[in-house]
């Protein structure tokens, strides 16, 4: 389960993006602070999280020689 807070947050290597910050159940708690930046399109709890909350998949790892443009999540 997750809620969005409504509190957006600065991409860290692009701060031209805002990102929403939710609150999730599954956050592992042994893992740092217990705060996770997600990755939706290469982690599969980020994924199913993604879908479910209607968030955007952006691949940040293609094959070499693939096109940006028309990668598609292999899954």
């Amino acid at each position: 389960m997750g809620y969005d807070t409504g509190i957006r947050a600065r991409h860290p290597l692009d701060p031209s993006w805002e990102l929403p910050v939710y609150v999730a159940n599954f956050v592992l708690m042994a893992y740092g602070t217990g705060a996770i930046f997600g990755c939706p399109a290469h982690d599969q709890r980020d994924l199913d999280f993604a879908r479910k909350y209607r968030l955007p998949v952006v691949p940040v790892v293609i094959p070499e020689n693939a096109a940006a443009g028309s990668f598609r999540d292999w899954r």
